[in-house]
């Protein structure tokens, strides 16, 4: 999610990890101008419906794979849970919390 002016780079930061074609959630407007009727109105009427969509409508090039990208059902590291949150951490893949297998 972003707020108008910041998708650009939202999706720039995003190539830049290796996401490429990254589904953003657009908030209209500059959101620090905003009183909290209007947010809250925005959220409902615009915001969630794309971000509804983002996480459920193809969208074109974005929903297809990188070239050379792994299939997402391979296993790409098995270990012990320490073992897989250190190799998660080392691909930058984690924020820094705990991976925890469903």
């Amino acid at each position: 999610m972003t707020t108008t002016g910041f998708s650009v780079l939202a999706r720039l930061t995003g190539k830049s990890g290796g996401v490429d074609g990254l589904h953003i959630a657009e908030y209209p407007g500059p959101l620090g101008i905003h009183d909290a009727g209007e947010i809250e109105k925005n959220i409902e009427a615009v915001l969630l419906d794309r971000i509804v969509s983002g996480l459920t409508e193809s969208h074109g090039n974005a929903a297809s794979p990188a070239a050379g990208s792994r299939d997402p059902r391979q296993i790409v590291f098995s270990g012990t849970v320490a073992e897989v949150n250190a190799y998660f951490n080392a691909q930058e893949w984690s924020d820094g919390l705990p991976v925890v297998a469903p």
